[in-house]
């Protein structure tokens, strides 16, 4: 919307038209609730709070990523077409007193803060909510830098993952979208803080094999979290090569182990045909 500071108002309505439970939503000339000090509407779809620069560092960072590289250009573009999504499929609500007059969902909400269930530097546990660390190593200004860049494309490609971003696999997947934007950073940035954890995780385990899944959900409690115990393993229909290709990610795969088929054994003999009628047996 374009703003007038002469008249001190936006010369078109908001086209969101609020939600119910926030009354100050309701009214569509205002900006951010009518709270621009805690909350920020940049494109008027997602929205941002917890930070007196999240704005700022949220449009540097998608600005960043966009012309970084492939795998940041994807994340972005990613990240907008999850954004409009998020608002269009929303289930409407109406006003009790005037069934006409729908009221649509707002895009993603950007919330620093402490994620939860924590402690972690973010999550994408809800499928509208990005929760990011307020730790200064993640935004202290309104630039970010390369730890909050690649935290960003990280938890952002949780979100293509559907319900796999709960499994073992969800989170070694993400971790090789981090590791090519830590080397398509590291020019500009250097190697990011927890780059050899990450490399060696990515160069160590292979996203598409049960035995390596097993064996990267222990490394990672050890060298991560404890909280990876919970991750489980996929189930049915985990994801392939192609959500890695989704986001160009150049980075060879571990070979899985060799698993030498088993060689048939000796075929047992076969007991002997009868020929003729069977004698039947002898009654008492």
């Amino acid at each position: 919307r374009y703003y007038q500071p002469g008249q001190g108002r936006f010369l078109t309505m908001d086209t969101w038209k609020g939600d119910q439970n926030l009354p100050m939503s309701l009214n569509p000339w205002l900006y951010t609730y009518g709270n621009p000090v805690n909350y920020t509407d940049p494109s008027g779809l997602w929205t941002c709070r917890g930070h007196q620069d999240c704005n700022e560092w949220v449009e540097n960072v998608l600005h960043i990523l966009s012309i970084t590289s492939k795998t940041g250009k994807a994340i972005v573009e990613f990240f907008h077409e999850h954004d409009e999504r998020i608002r269009k499929t929303q289930p409407l609500e109406y006003y009790e007193s005037c069934q006409d007059l729908p009221i649509q969902s707002n895009g993603v909400l950007i919330e620093f803060g402490k994620p939860w269930p924590g402690p972690s530097w973010g999550t994408a546990l809800f499928i509208d909510i990005l929760q990011l660390s307020d730790d200064p190593r993640v935004i202290n200004s309104p630039n970010p830098d390369g730890f909050g860049l690649q935290l960003f494309g990280h938890e952002v490609s949780h979100w293509a993952q559907g319900p796999i971003r709960f499994t073992i696999q969800g989170e070694l997947l993400a971790r090789f979208v981090e590791q090519q934007l830590r080397n398509d950073l590291q020019i500009q940035y250097g190697n990011i803080d927890g780059w050899e954890r990450t490399k060696e995780l990515t160069e160590r385990f292979n996203p598409f094999d049960v035995q390596h899944l097993q064996l990267a959900k222990f490394w990672m409690i050890n060298n991560f979290s404890p909280g990876y115990a919970v991750f489980p393993l996929p189930s049915i229909g985990g994801l392939n090569q192609s959500w890695l290709d989704r986001f160009s990610i150049n980075i060879d795969l571990p070979k899985p182990p060799f698993r030498p088929t088993p060689r048939p054994g000796p075929t047992p003999p076969q007991p002997p045909i009868p020929i003729g009628t069977p004698i039947p047996p002898s009654l008492p």
